[in-house]
């Protein structure tokens, strides 16, 4: 049987979570043009500050930690600071992560449907990456 030690458990996380965040990066810059012209390695800088701050919210899961990074992405990478409802929400333990990330979610296109009423909001099909 094979067995890891806590330092080889350690580095295998690392690892997969710099492998997740590479594809977070590849599915911001097919979304957002925007995020094509920052460069890789400040991009992916960004988004594992994102997953860290995703994570002290309990959302953990590859669908919950990317409904929050396209948040930061649109909102702001403090959004969860600067704006009452998200903060809220997101130290709201009486929420669970699932019901959090789809708050948060609902809450983005809602916020862009009022910016601007008329205009088209791309579909993105976060649950279908």
């Amino acid at each position: 049987m094979l067995r890891l030690d806590k330092a080889q458990l350690g580095t295998l996380e690392d690892l997969h979570m710099q492998a997740y965040a590479r594809r977070v990066c590849a599915f911001l810059r097919d979304n957002f043009s925007d995020a094509a012209e920052v460069p890789a390695l400040e991009l992916e800088a960004q988004v594992m500050e994102q997953i860290t701050r995703a994570n002290r919210y309990g959302l953990c899961n590859e669908d919950q930690i990317l409904i929050y990074v396209v948040t930061a992405w649109l909102l702001g990478d403090r959004f969860d600071e600067q704006l009452p409802a998200a903060r809220l929400v997101l130290n709201d333990t009486d929420y669970s992560p699932e019901e959090k990330s789809e708050w948060l979610e609902d809450w983005t296109v809602m916020i862009f449907h009022r910016l601007s009423p008329h205009a088209e909001l791309p579909t993105l099909k976060l649950g279908s990456r």
